[in-house]
């Protein structure tokens, strides 16, 4: 089976119980992630998280605007996650970094399409 396959069924699989176009896309998405990691377990995560974005908004962009919206706010959180040293003394949180805000943001954003979606039905 072909990776355009894989992630087509991860979305449709997501469909069945999620209708929006964001969480189905995020599907996709999931399932690429994890067919590359099955295939190739010591691929690098970002790598292949990155590749899984472009994926998606290839296969789906045209279609659905929600697939950069997805790549947006992955990419963010690949940004954070850069910040994030666990287990070091050198360890940058949200705060120290400036990322609070960011997420902050991101959530806000989120939070307010979903209230329009809301008042639109």
């Amino acid at each position: 089976m072909d990776q355009w396959e894989i992630d087509r069924l991860g979305a449709e699989v997501v469909a069945l119980t999620h209708g929006s176009p964001t969480a189905f896309l995020s599907g996709a998405v999931l399932a690429h992630i994890m067919s590359k990691l099955l295939r190739k377990p010591n691929a690098p995560l970002k790598k292949v998280v990155m590749e899984a974005v472009e994926a998606m908004k290839e296969q789906f962009g045209h279609q659905y605007s929600q697939a950069y919206d997805i790549a947006t706010l992955i990419r963010h959180a690949i940004t954070y996650s850069d910040y994030l040293v666990r287990g070091s003394d050198n360890y940058c949180g949200p705060k120290e970094t400036g990322m609070d805000k960011v997420v902050e943001s991101i959530i806000s954003i989120e939070q307010r399409k979903n209230v329009n979606n809301k008042v639109k039905k």
